[in-house]
């Protein structure tokens, strides 16, 4: 999406309203965004935000992306982070892919329960702090409680992105550009 002035390098999105962008390409690759609270959306809003269907070419949603958000939508509510996925999972097509990015090892754990006991109270009454790493709470989601609908494609825990800086630079002003950086990626592809 990018501003005026630094626009995304690789494709040039125009303005439909509601927040939404879309672009296509002569080929007819198309890209969709929206922006939207997907833990609190409607049923409706979310089966058209997964379909991308246009009324002349009949394209349809072949890949689900999570950037950078799936343990943001966990850290909120992890009721509601699993029924979207579930959601998800009964309104794609089979085929489709989802690709999860997200930052790796402590950033992408999840704290369930209470801290430490207190003194005095029963060992079976006290809750202790557990804690999921976000890649176990994919899993469970969509390889178990969703079982037979996804397989996994392709799973790494900790892989490092790395510019070459003397080729590749793209600054978006205000002394953020591209860095370094360490991410964790998940591919599952929906099944028949």
């Amino acid at each position: 999406m990018g501003s005026k002035s630094h626009p995304a390098p690789l494709l040039n999105l125009g303005k439909r309203g509601d927040g939404e962008e879309e672009g296509e390409d002569a080929a007819g690759f198309a890209v969709r965004f929206r922006r939207s609270d997907v833990l609190s959306i409607s049923e409706d809003e979310l089966k058209d935000l997964l379909h991308l269907e246009t009324s002349n070419k009949g394209n349809t949603t072949v890949m689900v992306t999570l950037m950078f958000t799936l343990n943001e939508l966990f850290s909120t509510s992890m009721a509601k982070a699993t029924a979207f996925l579930l959601r998800t999972t009964d309104l794609v097509r089979p085929g489709t892919l989802l690709l999860v990015v997200d930052s790796p090892g402590s950033y992408s754990t999840l704290k369930l329960g209470k801290g430490k006991a207190q003194e005095g109270a029963a060992s079976a009454a006290a809750v202790q702090e557990r804690q999921y790493p976000m890649k176990f709470l994919l899993d469970h989601t969509l390889l178990s409680v969703a079982e037979g609908k996804w397989e996994r494609v392709y799973s790494q825990d900790s892989r490092w992105w790395r510019r070459d800086a003397a080729r590749l630079g793209y600054d978006v002003g205000e002394g953020a550009g591209l860095e370094d950086m360490r991410y964790q990626v998940h591919i599952y592809r929906r099944l028949a």
